[in-house]
Parts: C-alpha cells; sequence; structure tokens
C-alpha cells in the first residue's frame, strides 16, 4: 500500500473517531429565534423574545437563566421592564399583552 494512502486513512480515522465524541448539551436557551432584547435599567437583567412563543429573563452577569414566561400563544415580539425593574411587559403576535 501507497505510504501516502496508509497515512491519509490513519489521519481520516483519527479525525472521524475524534469527532464522535458524545458531549451532553443541557438547552437553556430558546428553541427558536429571538425577535426581541432589551436590557433593565440597571443593566442587571435581560429579557429575549422568541419564535418559541416565550420570553426569558437572564441574569447578564452570570449568564443565569431567571425565568421562562410561557403564556403567549404565537410569537412574542417585544419585551421590556418597567422603569422600577419590578414589572415585565411582553406582547405577542396573538394580539395580546402581558405584564
Amino acid at each position: 500500500m501507497n505510504k501516502a494512502l496508509l497515512i491519509f486513512i490513519i489521519l481520516y480515522l483519527h479525525s472521524v473517531c475524534i469527532a464522535q465524541k458524545p458531549i451532553l448539551v443541557i438547552p437553556n436557551g430558546h428553541a427558536s429565534q429571538c425577535y426581541y432584547l432589551a436590557f433593565s435599567r440597571d443593566d442587571k437583567y435581560l429579557i429575549s423574545c422568541s419564535e418559541d412563543k416565550t420570553a426569558k429573563v437572564w441574569e447578564v452577569g452570570s449568564g443565569k437563566l431567571l425565568y421562562t414566561l410561557s403564556n403567549h400563544t404565537d410569537i412574542v415580539e417585544t419585551g421590556s421592564f418597567s422603569p422600577n425593574g419590578k414589572y415585565l411587559l411582553t406582547s405577542s403576535r396573538d394580539q395580546s399583552a402581558i405584564v
């Protein structure tokens, strides 16, 4: 067998074996694309609004998911924090707004 061909086969098999390592992925983001992002006034929190009919509140410093809001029946298009940061408003293509 040709030496170059043998090296190619070894490298190919090595890359296939490495590429097939199983990894555990725990999804915590949206199941679909995001339509809107908004920060709280103090920049500590972020709300993301998605095609998956949910809005999610994240802690910016840690990236931790704090809440998933799933009361809409269609795409959540916008979301915002109240000036004091105590309330959230989301609006959806289902023609509803939820506080």
